[in-house]
């Protein structure tokens, strides 16, 4: 019988959702530890290690005065942004795992969408779930 996410959607704790705020990676490397698919969480850390690093060189070409063209800033910014998609697609992965191995309720299509437009939330949960998990099995 299928259960319900604990805590549901956007209903997780503010040390969480700091903490996954500035650093998502972390949170994500998190969860994919605890889900024994290790690959996904150094990944989601390579991939936010990359976005920091074009996004600080998009600022620092923009920042230039000699620069005329813009074309090398967009290309920076573009490339930030395909990572982030990647990062998103890594979370997706990581909610579907989740979800299939604790049978919880939930759909792929929704886990996708939920995961791309809110992806800070979504890590939160994921943590928060796998938070409660652990802290019940310690109590039984």
């Amino acid at each position: 019988m299928p259960v319900e996410w604990e805590p549901p959607f956007l209903r997780c704790k503010i040390s969480s959702c700091l903490v996954t705020l500035l650093f998502p990676c972390l949170t994500s490397h998190f969860v994919a530890s605890s889900l024994y698919v290790p690959v996904l969480g150094i990944l989601s850390i390579i991939a936010y290690l990359l976005v920091v690093g074009l996004w600080i060189g998009a600022v620092v070409i923009d920042s230039d005065p000699s620069a005329q063209d813009l074309t090398s800033v967009y290309l920076w910014s573009g490339g930030a942004g395909v990572i982030v998609f990647v990062f998103n697609l890594i979370v997706w992965r990581l909610r579907s795992v989740l979800r299939r191995s604790r049978n919880i309720e939930g759909h792929f299509c929704i886990d996708g969408i939920l995961s791309c437009v809110c992806t800070t939330c979504v890590l939160c949960q994921m943590k928060d779930h796998i938070d409660n998990e652990r802290h019940e099995s310690i109590l039984d």
